[in-house]
């Protein structure tokens, strides 16, 4: 071990990255060493100083408590913070003076969380601040508002598909929309600014693209690529899309949104009618889905003790639960219909499979202990 971390030591590249790294990570030095003198790892960082494609390479602290260098962000989320190496020019990195062509920090185990700070506390000031912008023409400080603006609606939308939420994007100016709409209340004949207006109404066209893509999720899209899913994908599916359609209408029912509905409705907008639908859809599917887990959600019960139950004392178990099932299709408002029972029946068949199975390989491992 020592002959392999003394090689790289005598690289002073490698000094400097595995001295940021149990200082940020707060290693000891056997860390960093086990790191280096893994011939795998050490080409991937080696790969990376002597690459000018290579841009990129992050080392994050495994589960197991191990380091691994990576050359791409990582797509899972993070169970531990990592630490990034950007280089600045797509050059190799010297031996002298690597420090001062990379740019270097820390990776948060959320990193949409860290990019949405990044952007809230220093792009979004930054650009947004008119003093910024002296000597600029107009048009090219608008265009910059606007980029902007669009910048940190995707960061949000992002960041909320990632905990699972629909993030509805705000137009350009939409702290001017209360007040506008006030003054349309007041005198319907006020002039109105076009710019805002047509802004409001390129948001109402993604918003119903949202809500539409909502409405399109099902729960037998669980069965898709040959998956054989359980109960409670389905009864999980339920409770997240209850969970997403409650923070959509939440979303619509803001004063904001309001005021932009009034500011349709009294320019006698094209769009408005695209908003009326997209509110009544929302509306709709929230009833449904609060109906549906009214129901479903006391099934989880009887799906457990199925769980954690030897398949061969289950019997006296699927009488009382398919006596629950039955009195959800003869309930529930929106689970009575064919489609969605045949999910459900579907999952509770893959559970007794998967049980059978469980209980099988439960017995083949006792039999094979005896056999010499």
């Amino acid at each position: 071990m020592d002959g392999g971390s003394g090689s790289s030591n005598s690289d002073p590249r490698f000094e400097f990255l595995g001295s940021f790294v149990q200082k940020t990570l707060k290693l000891k030095p056997e860390k960093w060493h086990r790191l280096v003198t893994f011939e795998e790892h050490k080409a991937v960082m080696k790969e990376f100083f002597d690459n000018p494609a290579s841009l990129v390479l992050i080392i994050i602290l495994t589960p197991s408590a191990q380091l691994i260098p990576i050359v791409s962000f990582p797509i899972q989320q993070l169970k531990n913070k990592g630490v990034y190496f950007v280089k600045k020019n797509a050059i190799e990195v010297p031996r002298e003076g690597c420090k001062d062509c990379l740019v270097v920090g820390d990776l948060a185990t959320r990193t949409i969380d860290q990019l949405s700070c990044l952007v809230d506390e220093i792009f979004v000031p930054l650009l947004s601040n008119s003093e910024n912008h002296q000597g600029w023409p107009e048009m090219v400080a608008q265009d910059v508002q606007k980029q902007v603006h669009s910048l940190k609606s995707t960061v949000y939308q992002v960041q909320g598909q990632v905990s699972g939420q629909t993030v509805l994007p705000m137009p350009v100016g939409v702290d001017k929309c209360v007040q506008t709409a006030k003054e349309l209340v007041v005198n319907a004949e006020c002039s109105i600014n076009l710019y805002l207006k047509s802004a409001i109404e390129g948001v109402v066209i993604k918003w119903a693209t949202q809500v539409n893509d909502v409405m399109l999720e099902s729960s037998a899209n669980a069965f898709n690529g040959g998956q054989n899913p359980v109960p409670s994908a389905e009864i999980n599916f339920w409770n997240n899309r209850l969970k997403n359609l409650t923070y959509i209408y939440e979303q619509l029912r803001h004063e904001r949104i309001r005021s932009m509905a009034l500011i349709l409705e009294f320019t006698d907008s094209a769009y408005y009618p695209c908003f009326k639908t997209l509110f009544k859809n929302v509306v709709t599917a929230l009833a449904e889905a609060r109906d549906i887990t009214l129901y479903l959600n006391p099934l989880t019960r009887h799906f457990q003790q199925l769980e954690d139950t030897e398949f061969s004392e289950c019997k006296v178990l699927l009488k009382p639960l398919m006596h629950v099932v039955c009195l959800i299709w003869s309930n529930s408002l929106y689970y009575c219909h064919s489609a969605k029972l045949i999910v459900l029946l579907r999952q509770i068949c893959n559970l007794i499979i998967q049980q059978v199975t469980i209980t099988r390989d439960i017995h083949l491992k006792k039999h094979r202990l005896f056999v010499i």
